[in-house]
């Protein structure tokens, strides 16, 4: 199962100690793998009632004792040697406040490198974040004393690793390590490809605005906010729910770049063109 998979991955790391928590959330439990999650020696379990991939991400950054943390989905792993690679320049530098670094997306059995060009990350980390996420769920670690339980936010149910990376980035600083340390299996049904998600995408990008950063990057958040209420609207329009379709079509056609989806007013006019 891959949730044992994902837990080998992080007992199996050399050359650091590791403490694995491990957050069960939801009102629904397959008691016989919490039973055996609580069996397996060295793994502390934790139970939430509330199905919130971002309130346990946030529960788990509270309950950290260790200087340095990490995170990994239940259907994802980690490398050989991935948490060696990651803490090494930490311990050497102490201006590193967390690490990114590269790995591998697993797409019908074989493995696609994550990032491909990634001199842009270390250049300018902001503005390559803000042309493709380099923050995977299981890429990065994070020092404790710096990244504090402030920069995680239950209310982001969208490109959450974007969005914690954005907010990092406003005040500290991160080392990008382009060696592959993890695999992130690609699973039908998963969080990141639900309608739910995706609609999530506008209210994440209006927290990003939110923060204020360097005016210098508005224009380009500005330009995704309006890509994703045309997604949102599309979505919509697709599940046949036309007045949600409409009131984030004419959302989008309000932003500084809107006027190129004029074009998807027809969609929506004569739905059966």
């Amino acid at each position: 199962m891959s949730l044992l998979r994902a837990i080998s991955s992080a007992q199996r790391q050399e050359g650091v100690d590791t403490r694995i928590l491990t957050i069960v959330n939801g009102d629904r439990v397959d008691q016989a793998m919490f039973e055996k999650l609580e069996s397996i020696e060295g793994l502390e379990v934790h139970r939430l009632s509330i199905g919130s991939y971002a309130l346990a991400v946030e529960y788990g950054r509270s309950i950290v004792t260790t200087d340095y943390f990490s995170f990994l989905d239940d259907d994802d792993e980690y490398l050989p040697k991935a948490l060696k690679v990651r803490v090494a320049p930490m311990i050497d530098e102490s201006w590193i406040d967390f690490v990114a670094t590269n790995g591998y997306r697993n797409l019908h059995g074989e493995d696609q490198l994550a990032l491909d060009d990634t001199a842009d990350i270390e250049r300018d980390p902001l503005l390559s974040l803000l042309r493709r996420n380099w923050l995977a769920s299981c890429g990065g670690l994070f020092r404790t004393t710096t990244v504090t339980s402030d920069y995680f936010d239950r209310d982001v149910a969208g490109m959450e690793w974007t969005y914690l990376a954005f907010h990092l980035l406003q005040k500290l600083r991160v080392k990008f390590i382009d060696v592959p340390t993890f695999r992130v299996n690609d699973t039908h049904g998963s969080l990141s490809k639900s309608v739910t998600w995706l609609l999530n995408e506008v209210n994440t990008i209006e927290k990003m605005i939110g923060l204020k950063p360097n005016e210098s990057l508005l224009p380009i958040l500005f330009k995704h906010r309006c890509a994703a209420l045309h997604e949102a609207a599309d979505l919509h329009r697709k599940s046949g729910n036309y007045y949600l379709a409409w009131r984030f079509h004419l959302s989008s056609l309000r932003q500084p770049s809107g006027w190129k989806y004029i074009w998807f007013t027809r969609r929506l006019l004569l739905p059966n063109i």
